[in-house]
């Protein structure tokens, strides 16, 4: 693009090539100089400086690698682990009971001690909160009958007969690939 410096100079002959002109010829080149002279006085559009290229490519590559790391990191496969006071992953085979599936006392023994009474009507003690992957599942303290028919991650922690539970999508979680763990927090 043409610099302010190039304008004035386009001015200037201009009115060099004015002087000696016919009028008409004149008139022409003088309206010229007068267009040089307004593009040279307004700060003119000029190619983007070597500053603004690398500007614009460093925020280029930046968002590449942004998604570059985004779509590597989605696909590492990193676990979750909950926290808590006592925490246990829970292992496969879990036992079927409909459509509720049973995490046995025997199996659960490190938490029994905590689980809701099932003698007591509406006793909703246990603290356990029950996580597929990275997700809490829940309602806790759900009916059987909810977990067995509503399913969607309801589950239930009872002393002596250990946790019942459904997915969150309701897949079977003896082969939907997921982990499930058990804390108390």
């Amino acid at each position: 693009m043409i610099t302010q410096n190039e304008f004035q100079e386009m001015e200037r002959t201009a009115l060099a090539l004015a002087d000696g002109a016919e009028p008409e010829e004149r008139n022409i080149l003088e309206t010229m100089a007068k267009d040089f002279r307004s593009r040279g006085a307004v700060a003119p559009y000029v190619q983007p400086q070597i500053g603004m290229k690398i500007f614009w490519v460093t925020i280029g590559a930046m968002l590449a690698m942004y998604f570059l790391m985004a779509w590597h990191f989605s696909h590492l496969n990193i676990q979750f682990i909950p926290t808590g006071k006592i925490v246990v992953h829970l292992v496969r085979p879990f036992y079927r009971e409909g459509n509720a599936l049973v995490v046995p006392p025997h199996m659960s023994d490190h938490f029994n001690q905590f689980g809701d009474d099932p003698k007591i009507e509406g006793d909703k003690t246990s603290p356990l909160i029950l996580y597929e992957d990275g997700t809490m599942l829940g309602p806790a303290h759900s009916t059987f009958f909810d977990i067995h028919q509503l399913g969607g991650g309801h589950y239930a922690h009872w002393k002596g007969r250990g946790i019942a539970f459904s997915s969150s999508d309701n897949t079977d979680p003896n082969t939907n690939g997921r982990k499930y763990w058990a804390v108390i927090p």
